[in-house]
């Protein structure tokens, strides 16, 4: 498996969290055990527990990895077409990550535990989309947050699903995202 941030030094934590979003991106989130995590990194079970507490413990830094990864060219974008454009351009470069995230997402329906994670990784994003509509010079409440986020995530779920097998799909989805929210740009601040 590609470092997802860079070179990282073979068994220490960071490898050992690469390998976390990738096993579970890969296999999903039961899959992630100690023995699994060991052997996709390449280590010894002990290397694994030398690091981490608890898969919890792994499942915090990988989600902190995949926020630190999704969010950071999110923060530079100043329109709704950069908004969508690098929402979509961070499927590409990083889809394990947002496979990873989808995958805590859905566990999360049967296992109570990671519902703070999820709540955590949906207020990040939320305070990030609304950042990013002030930077536009609107003033959204948080019903306009949340659905200009849905969008997004959807749009970008589709692509983590569909991957290469449905490009039309994703590109038409982009597109209709743009003509949708046009109007929004280029009319009054909207306000509650």
């Amino acid at each position: 498996m590609g470092d997802l941030v860079g070179e990282r030094s073979a068994g220490g934590r960071d490898a050992l969290i690469d390998a976390a979003i990738a096993l579970v991106a890969e296999s999903g989130l039961t899959r992630l055990t100690y023995r699994s995590l060991a052997a996709k990194a390449g280590v010894t079970h002990g290397s694994v527990q030398h690091h981490f507490e608890s898969i919890d413990a792994v499942l915090e830094a990988a989600l902190s990895r995949c926020l630190e990864i999704s969010l950071a060219p999110l923060r530079e974008v100043d329109s709704a077409h950069g908004y969508i454009d690098t929402l979509v351009e961070s499927v590409k470069i990083a889809p394990q990550v947002h496979a990873f995230q989808y995958q805590l997402i859905l566990e999360s329906k049967q296992r109570k535990s990671l519902r703070p994670y999820v709540k955590s990784l949906y207020e990040n994003y939320w305070s990030l989309t609304e950042q990013s509509l002030k930077d536009m010079g609107l003033e959204p409440d948080m019903e306009l947050v949340r659905a200009v986020y849905a969008i997004g995530e959807g749009i970008v779920f589709q692509i983590v699903a569909l991957g290469p097998d449905d490009p039309a799909g994703a590109a038409n989805a982009i597109a209709g995202f743009r003509r949708m929210f046009e109007p929004i740009i280029s009319g009054p601040a909207v306000t509650r």
